[in-house]
Formats: C-alpha cells, structure tokens, sequence
C-alpha cells in the first residue's frame, strides 16, 4: 500500500527523554494558542476595547474571531503579491481609522517588510504586533534578547509536533515592575499529553502502512468538523486569558538546541531541493529563494488552476492551501477591495517539507507534480 507523506512531523520516542540546556525566551509567556496569546498582549498594552486593529486581509478567521470575541475593531488591507503591506496605504488607513495597532504577519516563515512597518507604526505612535506565528525558527526571533516590535505571537504547534504552542513575547518597555505578570517556572505533566501522543502515534502507524488516505475528502471533512465543533476555540470571549504552563513536550523541544538545528537544516535543505528541482514551465514557486535567517514553513507553489493540492491529497500527501475556507468572510465576499488576498488564497498551495520529509518523499511529490 502507498504510504502517506504527512503534513506535519511525528513525534519520536526519543523526543520523549531529551535534556533541557535552555532557559525560555525573556518576557515570554505560554497559551493553547497564537489567539489567546495576541489577546493576553493586547492586554497588556492596555488597548481598549472599541478600539481599531489594522490586519492583513490575508489571515486567518480565527485571529479576526479573537478579535472581535474581545470587542476589537478590525480594519482590512489588501497585501501586496509578495504578501507585504503598501506603506502609503498603510498610513493612510491609521490615520483615517484612528488606528491603535497594526499586525503584521511574517507569512510561512518569510520575513517581509515588518522592519518598515514597525518604523512607521513608532512614528505614528501606534503599536506594531507581529504575527511569527509560521515563523518561530527564522531569524531566531522567539529567542531574541529584545524584540523590535510592541509584542510577538508564536504559534508553535505549527512546526513542532505538539498540542499547545501559543506563545507571546512582549517588549521589556511594557512589562512595568509594579506588575505581577504569571510568570512560567515549569511545565505540565506529560499526563496532559497522552491522548495527543496516542491520536500521533495512530497517524504516524496508518501513515506507514498505508490502511487509508488520510488526506481524503471524507477524513477531511471529519477533520474540520470536529475542530469546528471542539478545536481550539475561545470560549471565554473576554478579556480574562490568563498565560498557563507549557507541555511537557514543548518544554522538551524547546529547550533542547540540538532539535531545532536538526529542523532548520532539513527544512532548508527540503526547501531548496523542491524549489530547485521544479520545472519551470510546470509551477512557479512564490519564493525560489531561501533568504539568511529564513526557515520556511513550507515549499509554496502558485496553482493558477487550482487543482494541485486536491490531486496532491487524493494521492496522499499532505498539501494544503492557507487559510483555504478560512479567509474571513468580508474579505471574500469582497473581491474588489482585496483582489491579491483573493488571488493568493486561491492560487497558492503549501508542500510540506518538514524534517521528517525525506528525499524520497520530495522526489514522490515531484513525480506527481510532472506526471
């Protein structure tokens, strides 16, 4: 039977019993997820509700639903083709919506131009929010002495085989001492993380033998209903979420530097190999090169026609579009406002290219790509 390349890397038994060498990031505070952690931060930058948060049209329903759950307002703009802001019209729209905050996203582990925009948010006395939530491991930016930005949200359950991974660092001009922030001193039993160490394994033993697709449309379909149903959701829709302790697994990973040089080499490494490898005349790629400090989330190629990842899947490897049926409504709903969103949400698909991925995997996918 043919195996499946999963979208996301496995846990192995060794994981389980790594040293820890590292201390975590300064300022740094843990969550379920990138949401929960950009609320706790607008929190603590004491932005008000009723107040109005510029973002990419380009995002993901679940940040704007955090948002708006906690009485924010939220302003779109369109991004440009190569997912950075327009800085003319980026100013323009703080100064007409009275604008608190801007996020920016640094989109599949590629840096953009968020050097310029939080210049321009400190000129205009705003607060600049970065989203690194595909991209903890470029540029080393959750490990930082200081972060250039007001705060950064992580999402780590993106690239480490985890359940938890929201993750906030917020710049030391606003931890005020007077303030008794949670501070994090340990992690959580590795009871809290059986169940998820169970549904790993099945996948990863179904994924070897091949019992079933598990990127079919039927599984899919199950997938998103029960993480629409019982995923990981808000429920408390106020300003109450408080930090809470890492997982045993992420305190593994984390503290653990041999890990993460082993990702970032065999990403960049799958990165390059995918990209170079690619006929021109069949896929462009939206970034052939990997820039210094960059550690992709994925290898992202254009499909004009939108049939690539639906094949990819329905021949078992773990492709995806992002944020696919989660672009927020009023941004698809509204083509004409936000053309390149639209257009990018459609046209992109995301190879995976994890350090699990072998050159076997890599050479598979582009059969399928060719043929």
């Amino acid at each position: 039977m043919k195996q499946n390349i999963l979208a996301r890397p496995h846990i192995r038994a060794k994981d389980l019993f790594f040293s820890t060498k590292k201390n975590y990031p300064v300022n740094c505070f843990f969550f379920n997820s990138g949401s929960n952690a950009l609320i706790y931060g607008l929190k603590i930058l004491e932005i008000q509700k009723g107040s109005s948060i510029l973002v990419p049209a380009y995002i993901c329903k679940s940040i704007i639903k955090a948002l708006s759950q906690n009485g924010i307002n939220v302003i779109f703009q369109d991004v440009k083709m190569d997912l950075s802001f327009d800085l003319d019209l980026l100013r323009s729209n703080i100064i007409e919506n009275d604008i608190k905050g801007v996020l920016i996203v640094n989109y599949f582990g590629f840096s953009l131009n968020t050097k310029e925009v939080s210049r321009l948010c400190k000129n205009l006395n705003i607060f600049c929010i970065e989203d690194n939530c595909h991209s903890y491991l470029s540029n080393n930016c959750l490990y930082e002495e200081e972060i250039a930005t007001d705060i950064s949200i992580f999402s780590l359950r993106k690239s480490l085989p985890i359940k938890d991974g929201g993750v906030l660092r917020v710049n030391s001009k606003h931890i005020k001492k007077n303030t008794n922030h949670e501070i994090i001193l340990n992690h959580r039993s590795i009871i809290y993380d059986i169940p998820f160490l169970l549904s790993k394994t099945a996948e990863y033993i179904i994924s070897k033998l091949g019992i079933f697709n598990l990127y079919s449309d039927l599984i899919t379909k199950i997938k998103d209903k029960f993480y629409k149903d019982i995923g990981n959701v808000n429920k408390e829709g106020t300003f109450n979420i408080k930090p809470i302790k890492p997982s045993y697994l992420l305190n593994k990973y984390l503290k653990n530097y041999s890990y993460e040089d082993e990702i970032k080499k065999k990403v960049i490494k799958n990165f390059n190999y995918l990209t170079s490898k690619l006929k021109p005349s069949l896929l462009k790629p939206l970034f052939k090169n990997c820039y210094e400090g960059t550690v992709p989330q994925y290898a992202i190629l254009f499909d004009y026609d939108a049939t690539l990842c639906s094949y990819l899947r329905r021949e078992r490897v773990g492709a995806s579009r992002w944020p696919d049926n989660e672009l927020p409504d009023i941004v698809q709903n509204n083509k004409e406002a936000f053309p390149n969103s639209n257009f990018l949400n459609e046209s992109l698909v995301m190879i995976p290219i994890h350090k699990d991925i072998t050159k076997k995997h890599l050479d598979t996918i582009l059969d399928i790509i060719e043929n």
